[in-house]
């Protein structure tokens, strides 16, 4: 069972610049505080980390068509932009020369007997010369395809990402040459929850360090790889974003954090124990060490009704505050009351003595814009 604390405090004032209020605070001067608060639980970040990356919009591995070997490859290949059809590197096979050259002398020689059974006027024979002319024009088409297969040219504009082969190298057929990429636009499939991104929107990747904006393609269901951060969503699924890259400033393989992302350890706590900070963040009060923290929160998956999954700085040794009688500033030093007033509070009230801090905070600002977040806050 679930122990809560419901203790008498005593404020001691902000921590001011070198400066602390630990003064005896006379009792009859102070002003009663009830902190109600629970120790935290905490599930280190990494336990909901998964990889997420950069990757192409769209990229191919282009392969050897037949048994070759490669006559030349163009040079600084690799990681170069170019045009589509632009030739990457070519192939030489004597076997299709050679049938492409068979194929030509074939044609010749049923055109030569098509003119022979024009000028016989024998209408079985010229339907013959006829049919074999038509199966010599499709045997050169065909040396002419396999062929052009043997110039390997850019499917479309974009980057080579990387060369397989080198010049003089005996490759098979089915035998991958390079691999290319449209990278005007990379994507990454991330999870998300659905309750809150939407085909369309625009969210903020975090792509080693830097914030980007992106757009969502698609929503669709969770993939396995991504079942950590579950509980960490309303409704979990996986959502491909894409960033546009006209500039070239991001790259295949770079490590993006997510909107599910934790940006620290993570606790389930009560929702009313969430407040709004003065900038609009939410922040979770906390005591530390005998001071009161208001930490900023990333709100996650929503727990049933009454709490929710929040990620931020925490300690092993921080309670956070369920409720207090009175409006807590960041910095507040605070201790437990004497024991006679403890005592008391067994048949009556638990009050506690507190000077109010130097410079006064209200942490919750009723009126503060609240920045977008999970769970439907």
């Amino acid at each position: 069972m679930t122990t809560w604390k419901r203790t008498t405090l005593c404020c001691l004032g902000t921590l001011l610049a070198g400066f602390e209020m630990v003064a005896a605070v006379a009792q009859d001067n102070a002003k009663p505080v009830v902190i109600q608060r629970r120790q935290i639980s905490l599930t280190p970040a990494d336990t909901y980390r998964v990889p997420l990356r950069l990757e192409p919009i769209r990229s191919v591995t282009i392969y050897a068509p037949f048994d070759a070997t490669v006559k030349s490859v163009v040079e600084k290949l690799e990681g170069r932009a170019v045009d589509q059809q632009f030739e990457l590197l070519r192939l030489d096979n004597q076997r299709v020369d050679l049938a492409a050259r068979r194929a030509i002398a074939g044609k010749t020689v049923a055109e030569q007997e098509l003119r022979m059974a024009r000028a016989n006027s024998n209408a079985d024979n010229l339907k013959y010369a006829e049919a074999k002319l038509a199966f010599a024009d499709a045997e050169v088409a065909l040396a002419i395809l396999d062929q052009s297969a043997a110039s390997i040219r850019a499917p479309y504009a974009g980057n080579v990402v990387r060369v397989l082969v080198q010049e003089g190298q005996q490759v098979r057929a089915g035998e991958p040459l390079l691999t290319f990429a449209d990278v005007k636009r990379l994507k990454c499939r991330i999870p998300v929850d659905r309750e809150v991104v939407k085909v369309g929107t625009a969210i903020d990747l975090v792509v080693e360090a830097q914030t980007v904006k992106a757009t969502v393609e698609t929503v669709t269901v969770l993939d396995a790889e991504h079942d950590k951060q579950r509980e960490l969503a309303v409704s979990a699924a996986t959502a491909v974003a894409v960033i546009e890259n006209n500039f070239g400033e991001w790259h295949s393989g770079q490590v993006v954090y997510g909107p599910l992302s934790p940006t620290g350890p993570v606790a389930s706590v009560p929702l009313t124990s969430i407040k709004t900070g003065q900038s609009g963040d939410r922040v979770l009060p906390v005591l530390r060490e005998g001071l009161v923290r208001l930490i900023p929160v990333t709100l996650h998956g929503q727990v049933g009704k009454t709490a929710v999954h929040v990620s931020g700085q925490f300690t092993e040794r921080d309670e956070f505050v369920i409720s207090s009688s009175t409006d807590l500033a960041d910095g507040m030093a605070v201790r437990p009351a004497g024991a006679g007033v403890v005592a008391a509070a067994k048949s009556g009230p638990t009050v506690g003595a507190a000077n109010p801090p130097a410079t006064p905070q209200k942490p919750d600002v009723p009126n503060a814009p609240k920045k977008p977040g999970a769970a439907g806050f």
